[in-house]
């Protein structure tokens, strides 16, 4: 917690694919709702992977707070953004999930709302129609313009970046198209969104979590330091 509140954001990535003991025990964490939900997948892996991506969030959020982990009590806040319904320590604290295939990431900030987005890069992927559809046209012609596998790698990183955006304000990749993402050389990434006036300030940033993976990042404020934390180990004790 020290960390978190002198540095503002700090970042979980967890690899999802562990034993199955540790899938049992996270599975005792989880709500009635969660369950049922893990239960709806039809694909075994994809069950495992939900258990343990929630059980992670709430092994985390419960060392954080200070709650029991299978005590945590989850809201939606307005707008698909999730929270905390137990009284906490804190006058603020937002939490953004998002996981892919094995790999997950969470964010968690105490000074605004805060989105996350991990993607696997499907090698498969049509990026170029996916591009035309989903983003403006100057970011589908940069997409164009590269070989190849740097094509690849720069409409995930677009994709991730307007996403996680999108999920700090509680929006949907419905408005992708609404927002553009401009790439500085000398300044990093910033964005320009058409569907709001923009009149509050937003950090975006890449995250790498490993090969094959996209990811990023996004708060509402600026200069945010960031403490990445690369793997979250899975311990008894926590459990």
């Amino acid at each position: 917690m020290k960390t978190l509140q002198t540095r503002g954001v700090a970042l979980w990535q967890a690899s999802l694919d562990i034993c199955p003991r540790q899938i049992r025990r996270f599975r005792q964490l989880l709500s009635r709702e969660e369950g049922a939900r893990a239960q709806r997948f039809l694909s075994e892996a994809h069950r495992r992977r939900f258990i343990a991506a929630h059980g992670i969030l709430r092994q985390i959020l419960g060392g954080l707070t200070g709650i029991c982990p299978n005590h945590l009590v989850f809201e939606d806040q307005g707008r698909g953004r999730p929270g905390l319904k137990n009284d906490l320590p804190f006058d603020f604290f937002c939490f953004n999930l998002s996981h892919s295939r094995e790999m997950m990431l969470l964010g968690v900030c105490l000074k605004g709302p805060v989105g996350v987005d991990i993607e696997w890069i499907n090698p498969a992927a049509d990026i170029s129609g996916m591009a035309d559809r989903f983003f403006s046209s100057a970011e589908a012609r940069a997409v164009r313009s590269r070989s190849r596998e740097s094509a690849k790698a720069l409409f995930y990183q677009y994709w991730t970046l307007k996403e996680a955006y999108l999920k700090a304000t509680g929006e949907g990749i419905a408005r992708l198209r609404d927002v553009e993402i401009d790439c500085r050389a000398d300044r990093g990434y910033a964005l320009a969104d058409r569907g709001c006036s923009m009149n509050e300030k937003w950090t975006i940033l890449p995250v790498f979590p490993r090969p094959g993976y996209a990811g990023a990042v996004a708060v509402k404020f600026t200069g945010p330091d960031f403490a990445y934390i690369n793997g979250m180990p899975v311990h008894d004790a926590f459990l």
